[in-house]
Protein backbone atom coordinates (compact mmCIF):
# COMPACT_ATOMS: atom_id res chain seq x y z
CA UNK A 1 0.00 0.00 0.00
CA UNK A 2 1.40 3.45 -0.86
CA UNK A 3 2.56 5.56 2.11
CA UNK A 4 0.07 8.30 1.16
CA UNK A 5 -2.81 5.86 1.73
CA UNK A 6 -1.38 4.58 5.01
CA UNK A 7 -1.20 8.18 6.28
CA UNK A 8 -4.98 8.52 5.72
CA UNK A 9 -5.86 5.68 8.11
CA UNK A 10 -7.52 6.85 11.33
CA UNK A 11 -7.29 4.86 14.50
CA UNK A 12 -9.34 4.36 16.52
CA UNK A 13 -12.20 4.76 14.07
CA UNK A 14 -15.41 6.56 14.91
CA UNK A 15 -16.74 9.71 16.49
CA UNK A 16 -16.77 10.18 20.25
CA UNK A 17 -20.42 9.37 20.96
CA UNK A 18 -19.93 7.53 24.23
CA UNK A 19 -20.75 4.27 22.47
CA UNK A 20 -20.75 1.10 24.59
CA UNK A 21 -22.66 -1.59 22.72
CA UNK A 22 -21.55 -3.14 19.41
CA UNK A 23 -24.44 -1.38 17.66
CA UNK A 24 -23.46 2.00 19.09
CA UNK A 25 -19.81 1.44 18.14
CA UNK A 26 -20.89 0.60 14.58
CA UNK A 27 -22.98 3.79 14.49
CA UNK A 28 -19.97 5.78 15.73
CA UNK A 29 -17.73 4.37 13.00
CA UNK A 30 -20.29 4.89 10.24
CA UNK A 31 -20.93 8.44 11.46
CA UNK A 32 -17.25 9.23 10.95
CA UNK A 33 -17.29 7.58 7.51
CA UNK A 34 -20.23 9.76 6.43
CA UNK A 35 -18.66 12.91 7.93
CA UNK A 36 -15.39 12.35 6.09
CA UNK A 37 -17.09 11.38 2.83
CA UNK A 38 -19.55 14.30 2.82
CA UNK A 39 -17.32 16.93 4.44
CA UNK A 40 -19.23 17.08 7.71
CA UNK A 41 -17.75 18.60 10.84
CA UNK A 42 -18.92 16.04 13.39
CA UNK A 43 -20.32 18.94 15.45
CA UNK A 44 -23.86 18.85 16.84
CA UNK A 45 -26.43 20.01 14.30
CA UNK A 46 -27.73 22.64 16.74
CA UNK A 47 -24.28 24.22 16.98
CA UNK A 48 -23.73 24.38 13.23
CA UNK A 49 -27.25 25.75 12.63
CA UNK A 50 -26.63 28.47 15.22
CA UNK A 51 -23.34 29.43 13.55
CA UNK A 52 -25.06 29.70 10.15
CA UNK A 53 -27.76 31.90 11.72
CA UNK A 54 -25.14 34.14 13.33
CA UNK A 55 -23.29 34.45 10.02
CA UNK A 56 -26.53 35.35 8.25
CA UNK A 57 -27.21 38.03 10.87
CA UNK A 58 -23.88 39.69 10.10
CA UNK A 59 -25.50 41.01 6.93
CA UNK A 60 -28.42 42.45 8.95
CA UNK A 61 -27.05 44.25 12.04
CA UNK A 62 -30.59 45.11 13.19
CA UNK A 63 -31.24 41.37 13.64
CA UNK A 64 -28.04 40.75 15.60
CA UNK A 65 -29.88 41.01 18.91
CA UNK A 66 -32.10 38.12 17.86
CA UNK A 67 -29.14 35.83 17.12
CA UNK A 68 -29.27 32.45 18.84
CA UNK A 69 -26.61 31.56 21.36
CA UNK A 70 -24.33 28.62 20.77
CA UNK A 71 -25.03 25.59 22.95
CA UNK A 72 -22.55 24.93 25.71
CA UNK A 73 -20.92 21.57 26.28
CA UNK A 74 -22.40 19.48 29.08
CA UNK A 75 -19.75 18.02 31.32
CA UNK A 76 -20.16 14.74 33.17
CA UNK A 77 -20.21 16.72 36.44
CA UNK A 78 -23.24 18.69 35.34
CA UNK A 79 -25.06 15.43 34.54
CA UNK A 80 -24.68 14.31 38.15
CA UNK A 81 -22.19 11.56 37.38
Amino acid sequence: MPRENVAKIRSPAGLSLGAQTPEEIALSIMSEVVAVRRGGSGQPMAATAAVRQLEANLDSPDQALDAPTLPTAVSSESKGR
